[in-house]
């Protein structure tokens, strides 16, 4: 399944949901099923094309997937100042070799008045 494409990620950038919910005092993505749960990522983040990912096509499953644009992610968390959107964004990233690492997303600017133990 198309799906599958997303476990083994780095589990910081797993994540993301959760501090997004955190944010926003809501769930980013409600659970139903596995395939409602990758519509309603792809209702936020978009469905990936040949242009954001290439090779996603060939997937398993892919062909069957809806076209969704893409969420303004400043209006779908707006308590979220705009480095934490950037950073947001990257996180959710569908691509995997294209997704923030861990290590880089700590140091992004959202993070940089935040001193860490390294």
């Amino acid at each position: 399944m198309f799906l599958s494409v997303f476990t083994g990620c780095d589990p910081l950038v797993q994540s993301t949901g959760d501090i997004a919910e955190m944010v926003n005092q809501r769930p980013l993505f409600p659970r139903d099923s596995e395939i409602d749960d990758l519509f309603k990522i792809f209702r936020i983040v978009g469905t990936p094309n040949e242009d954001t990912w290439p090779g996603v096509s060939s997937m398993p499953d892919f062909k069957s997937s809806p076209n969704f644009p893409s969420m303004d992610l400043a209006t779908l968390v707006p308590n979220l100042e705009s480095a934490g959107v950037d950073l947001l964004c990257k996180m959710l990233c569908l691509h995997p070799s294209k997704r923030i690492t861990a290590r880089s997303a700590l140091e992004h600017e959202y993070f940089k008045d935040i001193p860490f133990v390294h």
